[in-house]
């Protein structure tokens, strides 16, 4: 009876061995596979979100220079800096209302500086503007990169405090 009982237990230990050896390859390949399809999948969804990103770059750029050629193309053909300033401020105006797909009044005010910077006509939505308003913003980056670095600049964009909308100021330097 002892010996029949040892070859019983025997008998359990060598199936559940054999068991074990027979498993344990199929739970260790599982694993790899789970852990390989985690990292493909991860891969891929970056690469997605860069071409997304990408395209989304491309996008704004090609918007912000449309703005460049909408607002370069009447300066130039109206020859703006040989007309009076009345005639100035009316161009700015059709400038300044300028609209995409139903976005009317993009731009908030334009202003037009001779080469030494000297303030020469301007039109405003939301202000009437003036030389003395120009006088207390002569220093900033809008206005003086441009003129030094003869290209466009852009500032970071902020949120208006009454509207709460985000804008960017634009400094395009204009040539003849």
């Amino acid at each position: 009876m002892l010996n029949n009982l040892m070859k019983k237990s025997i008998n359990k230990r060598l199936s559940l061995a054999f068991i074990l050896l027979a498993f344990s390859p199929l739970v260790l390949l599982g694993i790899t596979l789970t852990w390989l399809s985690y990292v493909a999948q991860r891969d891929q969804a970056l690469h997605m979100q860069r071409e997304v990103s990408e395209i989304a770059e491309k996008q704004i750029v090609n918007y912000f220079r449309s703005l460049e050629d909408y607002i370069a193309l009447p300066l130039r053909i109206g020859k703006i800096m040989e007309q009076s300033s009345g005639r100035q401020s009316e161009i700015l105006s059709v400038i300044r209302s300028y609209g995409i797909k139903d976005r009317s009044n993009i731009f908030d005010e334009i202003m037009l500086l001779d080469q030494k910077g000297k303030y020469l006509a301007g039109v405003s939505r939301v202000s009437i503007l003036s030389r003395s308003e120009y006088g207390e913003r002569r220093l900033t980056d809008e206005l003086l990169s441009p003129m030094r670095n003869n290209r466009v600049h852009y500032s970071p964009v902020s949120i208006d405090e009454k509207s709460g909308e985000p804008s960017i100021t634009m400094g395009m330097p204009f040539s003849r």
